[in-house]
């Protein structure tokens, strides 16, 4: 008797330890590859979203690849995948440094995110297990389109120089994030970012606003697509209106 329930107790210890096991690694690890991009920046929570705790995530993705992850960790360090900053400094509770790896052009298979391509970030809350999409912001709060540019920086082991290129943007918990479609299927707010700077703002809205009145004569097909944001085939002020709800 006293066996049998040994082996029960054994096999839940099991259980629970594999339900551990895949909650810290709810991202999985993406794959290193020698080209990569650093990206820093804090954590903004809007009311009513988690707040960064140890064991939390966040995960970088080129469309559905993992391309980079950084875990939290109680008073900041690396978070287990190379999550330092650059000059070494611990990180404070709402920061993150990812390391995003790029694809490995001599291998046939995409093991990393592809040159200029839209990066979205997903937060993962440990303590409830839900997984929210987070909004790229530019350092003056403004909503941005992080593409990917990383470039192969090989370790130098006589010298202790990171090479790896640093980009800084905040990442917001909040209703509209990741909310980014339109423009012909753009992601993380790729389709808003009409003129194509990195950054959804008023120029956007005053480029649609020319297509509507006129004012622009020459746009062209590719030009009209990037003003079509909600995608229904044709650029109108419902276009104008929904840049401005996602500025």
């Amino acid at each position: 008797m006293n066996g049998r329930l040994g082996v029960g107790a054994l096999a839940g210890m099991a259980i629970l330890m594999g339900a551990c096991e895949c909650a810290v690694a709810q991202f999985g690890v993406p794959g290193s590859t020698l080209v990569r991009e650093r990206v820093v920046g804090i954590v903004i929570s809007d009311e009513g979203f988690p707040v960064p705790e140890p064991g939390d995530q966040i995960g970088a993705f080129d469309g559905e690849l993992l391309v980079g992850r950084f875990v939290f960790e109680a008073g900041g360090g690396d978070g287990g995948d190379g999550g330092d900053q650059p000059g070494g400094e611990a990180l404070g509770d709402n920061e993150f440094s990812i390391l995003v790896y790029g694809d490995n052009p001599s291998t046939e298979d995409r093991d990393g995110a592809r040159q200029e391509a839209v990066i979205t970030f997903k937060f993962f809350d440990s303590g409830t297990e839900v997984i929210t999409n987070m909004r790229t912001q530019n350092n003056q709060g403004e909503r941005a389109v992080y593409r990917y540019r990383g470039v192969e920086a090989p370790p130098i082991d006589i010298l202790p120089i990171d090479l790896t290129p640093t980009r800084s943007f905040n990442l917001r918990l909040t209703d509209s994030a990741g909310d980014g479609g339109g423009g012909g299927g753009g992601e993380g707010g790729e389709g808003y970012d009409v003129n194509g700077d990195g950054v959804i703002n008023d120029k956007d809205v005053v480029i649609v606003l020319r297509a509507i009145s006129g004012a622009q004569i020459t746009m062209s097909d590719g030009e009209l697509a990037a003003a079509d944001v909600n995608d229904d085939g044709l650029v109108n002020t419902q276009d104008a209106i929904a840049i401005m709800r996602n500025k």
